[in-house]
């Protein structure tokens, strides 16, 4: 087992057992824990703070993109996990990550999130059908699109889809039964759809004085309003990471998420919210 603490850590033992990482400008009480070999860790220069990180089994990638935020994560990965950050995501708490059976965890660029948020592949123990005798739980990869405010407390499990724009509500269970669209707020156990056509915006109202409230009382910019039938939109569908992602090179996933990186346009993973 390698466990890295500090700067001094990488450089002593980056490499190890085919194990390595890149990319970090601070750990602060945080740490990178490897069990196994050919894992990789890549951060574009990000600071991570009361984090840990464990690489449980073999050939996972953990991958953050660059933010100007601090990165508050547990990660628990196995064989062949893959975790995505796109850039720009915020967070008010420590976000847990749970990874199983080979799937992966994809969050595009700008999403934020509050405390207390969970991420699950797997549920995690078998189910089996009295009547097949064949098991009705398989683990799936999680996918959040571009701009998404996952409010505290959340459960994301295994399946769930989110596309662009979409507000995930307070205790939420957002289950992978169906995906959910852009430009929608979902809440509940399991969450569901309790409001259409919204967009949201970063600011924080807590310190507002009745003259800043009265000026927020309308925003007439579209930036935050994603439709999949713009003209020329260039869509990623989640099918199509699925394939780029899982049972692929370490090699291979890093490519392809470094071209998702590279892409500007808004609607890239967007849908219509009249699903």
């Amino acid at each position: 087992m390698i466990v890295i603490k500090t700067l001094q850590d990488i450089e002593q033992h980056n490499y190890t057992n085919d194990n390595r990482i890149s990319g970090i400008k601070e750990l602060n009480n945080s740490s990178i824990i490897f069990r196994g070999s050919g894992n990789v860790f890549i951060g574009e220069d990000v600071i991570l703070k009361n984090s840990r990180i464990v690489f449980q089994g073999n050939n996972s990638l953990v991958y953050l993109s660059n933010s100007h935020r601090i990165y508050y994560l547990t990660i628990s990965s196995w064989n062949n996990n893959t975790v995505y950050i796109g850039k720009n995501c915020s967070f008010n708490g420590i976000v847990t990550l749970s990874l199983s059976e080979e799937q992966s965890i994809f969050v595009g660029d700008t999403c934020m999130f509050s405390s207390g948020i969970t991420f699950d592949t797997a549920d995690p123990h078998l189910i089996y059908s009295t009547q097949t005798h064949c098991r009705v739980n398989p683990s799936k990869s999680i996918f959040l699109g571009d701009h998404i405010w996952i409010g505290r407390n959340v459960a994301i499990l295994k399946g769930t889809r989110v596309h662009s724009g979409s507000i995930l509500a307070l205790n939420s269970v957002v289950t992978g039964s169906r995906e959910i669209p852009s430009n929608v707020v979902v809440g509940g156990n399991p969450a569901k759809i309790i409001s259409n056509d919204i967009f949201w915006l970063p600011d924080c109202v807590h310190s507002y004085t009745t003259e800043k409230t009265q000026k927020s009382q309308q925003y007439t910019d579209d930036k935050f309003v994603y439709n999949v039938y713009q003209k020329n939109a260039n869509i990623i569908c989640f099918d199509e990471i699925v394939s780029s992602l899982y049972h692929q090179s370490i090699e291979n996933r890093v490519r392809f998420l470094q071209h998702i990186g590279t892409m500007q346009q808004k609607e890239r993973f967007a849908s219509h919210n009249n699903f």
